[in-house]
């Protein structure tokens, strides 16, 4: 008989320890090239982790690895609380920032041909204009919510849903919040109108 297997067991509770450590991209640039991953020194703060880490990581038992792994991350919530949410905190500017979002595309005019002077000119742009997008959409959500702007809930709650999905998992890639980034950019839009008319109310 055929059962429903999710996608994520036996990655899940490893995923949610790995997040309690990982601080940067660096970290997992081994899974990008499709390499084994090598915590360093610093992933294995309390006793027996290394050992545990070693043993299980490459199990075929998916079932008890998954229950170890999960094991090793109630026991560093409950040590570290404070030091794995500063962890967390650190780690999740970099879903949304950090990139131009525009890395995979390849400019036709040869004066934007990389390495060229407004190759770096624009890449400059668009990662302002990334980060600007981003910080003006996230202010509108609490925005929104305290002016009880409902409409904007269509927007808001995707990106919402998207931060707390990812916020305890290792993820650092700004694919993950591309979905989102439209409903990001509409919030934007609305918090740089709701900007303009406050500062010529203040004139």
């Amino acid at each position: 008989m055929y059962r429903t297997v999710p996608i994520s067991r036996s990655t899940f509770a490893r995923a949610l320890w790995y997040r309690m450590w990982v601080r940067d991209a660096l970290a997992t640039e081994a899974d990008t090239l499709g390499l084994e991953r090598t915590p360093p020194n610093y992933a294995f703060a309390l006793r027996d982790e290394r050992e545990l880490f070693e043993k299980w990581n490459t199990s075929k038992d998916e079932v008890a690895r998954d229950k170890v792994f999960l094991g090793m991350f109630k026991r560093r919530i409950a040590a570290e609380p404070v030091g794995v949410g500063i962890t967390w905190l650190r780690r999740s500017p970099h879903i949304w920032v950090g990139t131009t979002r525009f890395d995979i595309f390849t400019f036709r005019p040869p004066a934007l041909a990389p390495g060229r002077p407004l190759y770096y000119l624009l890449k400059v742009g668009l990662f302002g204009f990334n980060v600007v997008g981003v910080a003006l959409g996230m202010g509108d959500i609490p925005a929104a919510a305290w002016k009880r702007r409902q409409e904007m809930a269509w927007f808001a709650l995707p990106v919402v849903y998207t931060i707390g999905v990812l916020f305890p998992l290792d993820v650092v890639e700004r694919r993950y919040s591309q979905p989102v980034y439209a409903c990001l950019l509409v919030m934007a839009a609305f918090m740089l109108r709701h900007l303009r008319v406050a500062w010529r109310l203040r004139r």
